[in-house]
């Protein structure tokens, strides 16, 4: 089995990989902008016919195209180690029953299941890589839309008609409309509804989601093959109130808690989230009732329990270890944004050698990065590093 913390890693491998399209993105808008400010009127008429437009268009298609390849043969790759994982740690129940344990390499059976669960992951991916755009404003101030092939002919197009009212009004939409871009980055959108969250969260969850269903099925017929009786809801620390908490119904807290299949199935039914769904960091793996030890003493997760609701003091207010987590999120998807807007103001400032956004922007960074490190200290909570990178970002300092 894989632990959260593994679980993690092995998804920040494809999301570094969305952020690095996001910059490259952004870098290319912002260099066909300043490339269109140095033109001259006549020559304005003659970009539509420009190879460098062209070229530029495919080229980021291209990326686009590079980069769904890699993730999407990472995802079959992670698939596959995971079920490794999951068979190696399942293989003691086989020899308890005296079972036949057929290795992953010779099991065409759950080679084919894993194949399976790969692709569900596989087509949500190419379908979040379908729906992501980047959000700008039109000419109203209204958020809209545009799917990452129409981009760079949208904003282009808007900076050539920018150029005949004057290169004031040039420099002031094009620097409104790239802030736009950077700031919200690259979005997952869903068009039914409007829903929207940067597509790097969604791919994230999108991956984590995936390998907890794969353990968990696994671990489902693995029980099947050896008889399992029972399921344990593997504990991890500071968990969501919804799973940690006593429900209505008189049945105890789930985490790190054992039960027979039918009474896991009938709590698990009761549960608004179920176990290891919506970004639930739960697990469940099949065991002997009476035979199996909790993988944690009761001690144990008392101990965690209250740590987490004991919680920490963070600028004159109290969070729960889970509340902190969760603010930890916010504040590394803010230094993302900030970094991807640094570097943005970075490419643009040769339009008007304003380098003004630049220093507001890394003083964001700063100050973000900065209360982003006291809280963990604070709290004891894992800092998470890799979430805070952005593929390109430099500090600067003002000179």
């Amino acid at each position: 089995m894989l632990s959260e913390q593994a679980i993690e890693r092995l998804s920040e491998r494809l999301v570094s990989r969305i952020e690095e399209l996001n910059v490259f993105m952004i870098r290319k808008l912002a260099n066909q902008i300043v490339d269109i400010g140095t033109l001259t009127p006549t020559q304005l008429r003659e970009v539509f016919q420009s190879i460098k437009y062209g070229n530029n268009l495919t080229e980021i298609i291209n990326k686009i195209a590079e980069i769904t390849d890699k993730n999407v043969k990472d995802i079959y790759d992670i698939f596959e180690e995971v079920a490794k994982k999951n068979q190696v740690y399942a293989k003691q129940f086989y020899e308890y029953r005296n079972i036949d344990f057929i290795p992953y390499e010779s099991n065409i059976q759950l080679q084919s299941l894993v194949k399976g669960l790969a692709e569900i992951t596989v087509n949500n991916y190419i379908n979040i890589s379908k729906t992501s755009a980047f959000a700008f404003l039109d000419k109203s101030g209204n958020i809209q839309y545009s799917p990452l092939s129409d981009i760079y002919q949208k904003i282009t197009d808007e900076a050539i008609a920018s150029i005949a009212t004057g290169r004031e009004t040039f420099q002031q939409n094009m620097k409104r409309a790239m802030k736009e871009l950077s700031k919200q980055g690259i979005q997952n959108i869903s068009y039914a509804n409007g829903y929207h969250r940067r597509t790097d969260s969604s791919v994230r969850m999108n991956i984590k989601d995936g390998v907890r269903t794969l353990q968990n099925t696994l671990q489902e017929q693995f029980g099947r093959e050896f008889g399992a009786d029972g399921f344990e809801v593997v504990h991890h620390k500071n968990p969501a109130p919804d799973h940690s908490s006593n429900l209505e119904d008189g049945w105890h807290d789930i985490d790190g808690m054992q039960f027979s299949i039918e009474e896991f199935n009938l709590i698990n039914s009761k549960l608004n989230r179920q176990v290891s769904t919506l970004n639930c960091y739960h697990h469940y793996i099949p065991i002997i009732l009476g035979v199996s030890e909790p993988i944690y003493t009761k001690e144990e997760l008392e101990c965690d329990k209250k740590a987490n609701l004991k919680g920490f003091e963070f600028e004159g207010q109290h969070y729960t270890n889970y509340e902190g987590t969760q603010l930890q999120r916010q504040l590394e998807t803010k230094i993302r944004q900030y970094k991807d807007m640094q570097i943005s103001s970075k490419e643009m400032v040769a339009i008007d050698n304003d380098y003004t956004d630049i220093y507001i922007y890394q003083e964001k960074i700063t100050q973000l990065t900065r209360k982003y490190n006291k809280l963990c200290k604070v709290s004891g909570l894992p800092s998470r590093v890799e979430s805070l990178k952005v593929d390109g970002y430099k500090k600067v300092k003002k000179s």
